[in-house]
């Protein structure tokens, strides 16, 4: 009896615990919204959008577009070295919202990008 307890008791022990087990993939947590959703976003929203970069500002700031609105956009070197990315190819950018207030326009967004991916086959590694 004592073993058949002790059975049951284990089991459900061993199916509570894969019940708590999932794989969280970390792109889950990323909502996919467009530019002029943007707006209604909290700062520090994760956030994916798809769409083009369309010119390079200075440095690691470039201007992200998609079918609804434009995005200053923050890429480090270290995400696009060996990407062939122009405004011709399709990307899916990944990051955090950051929103600042600026004298005279109001509040402007960035997104501070943590992963770029190639959408288009005309696009390649170098």
């Amino acid at each position: 009896m004592k073993r058949i307890i002790s059975l049951i008791l284990t089991l459900s022990i061993l199916t509570s615990i894969n019940l708590l087990a999932d794989f969280q993939d970390p792109s889950d947590s990323y909502e996919k919204t467009t530019v002029v959703k943007l707006k209604k976003l909290d700062k520090g929203t994760s956030v994916t959008l798809t769409g083009n970069i369309i010119k390079k500002l200075k440095n690691n700031i470039y201007i992200f577009k998609d079918s609804t609105s434009q995005v200053n956009v923050k890429i480090s070197s270290k995400l696009i070295k060996g990407l062939t990315i122009t405004p011709e190819v399709s990307v899916t950018i990944s990051g955090e919202l950051d929103k600042f207030m600026r004298a005279g326009i109001g509040s402007s967004n960035t997104i501070i990008v943590d992963k770029v991916e190639i959408n288009s086959a005309c696009a390649s590694k170098e």
